[in-house]
């Protein structure tokens, strides 16, 4: 598929979540958006149902950004300059993963085909060996739990 007919699928806060990894970013002083990235952005989202399964799990902004500090061994305030940003080879499989959870989920749920917040976290989870991932094992976050608690708030949203 190509580039431009995955971005036309992504939902408006989707969107907003590449933004703020984008964002993020450039605030650790990075010119690669990682999974880590999009953890960050799917955390400070704060709408969609990726984020109220991540605050559900107590996975904060700031829990998160501090581990990824941790791990990467950065100091606070490192800006990067305004540069043009490109996707790791896991950030972009991580959208890859997105749009087949959008096609595997959305169908069953009765759902129109777009990749939402959701779809990140569910093709974050399946990315097991990135940053992302080993933030969220520090913070104590089981990929079945995730899963289990997107299905459940999706499944609630489509009933009411």
């Amino acid at each position: 598929m190509p580039k431009e007919d995955m971005w036309q699928r992504f939902s408006g806060p989707a969107t907003r979540v590449v933004q703020y990894a984008q964002e993020e970013c450039r605030k650790l002083g990075g010119n690669t958006v990682g999974t880590e990235h999009l953890l960050l952005g799917l955390v400070r989202e704060g709408e969609g149902v990726a984020a109220r399964v991540l605050e559900r799990l107590g996975v904060s902004i700031g829990r998160v950004r501090h581990e990824v500090q941790r791990m990467l061994g950065l100091p606070e305030g490192r800006m990067s300059p305004i540069v043009p940003l490109r996707l790791s080879s896991e950030a972009k499989r991580v959208l890859e993963l997105a749009l087949e959870e959008a096609r595997e989920l959305d169908p069953r749920l009765g759902l129109p085909n777009y990749i939402d917040t959701e779809h990140l976290l569910l093709g974050l989870i399946r990315q097991t060996d990135s940053q992302a991932a080993q933030v969220l094992s520090a913070l104590s976050v089981d990929r079945d739990q995730v899963r289990c608690e997107v299905i459940k708030q999706l499944e609630g949203a489509g009933g009411g």
